[in-house]
């Protein structure tokens, strides 16, 4: 596996340039706070775009152990690897 510096970044493919621009005016808390309100966790857009951000700036999220009201949390990965 080959590492790229976070300035070069792969070109994006037709759904992730629409997943992006469906999310281009919102903030991290706002898909954050739009994931920990979801009735259904129908959220799978909102969790790629938050994955996508994240990564770019070497970090990971995922959801508290909370059953009733999970909470993202977003973390530093240990040794640089998602967990």
């Amino acid at each position: 596996m080959t590492e790229r510096s976070p300035a070069t970044q792969p070109e994006m493919t037709p759904l992730e340039q629409a997943v992006a621009e469906k999310f281009a005016g919102m903030s991290n808390a706002q898909i954050i706070r739009r994931m920990e309100w979801s009735a259904d966790f129908s959220t799978d857009d909102e969790e790629y775009e938050l994955t996508r951000r994240t990564r770019l700036g070497g970090l990971a999220w995922k959801y508290s152990g909370d059953l009733y009201r999970p909470k993202v949390e977003i973390y530093k990965p240990e040794g640089g690897e998602d967990e």
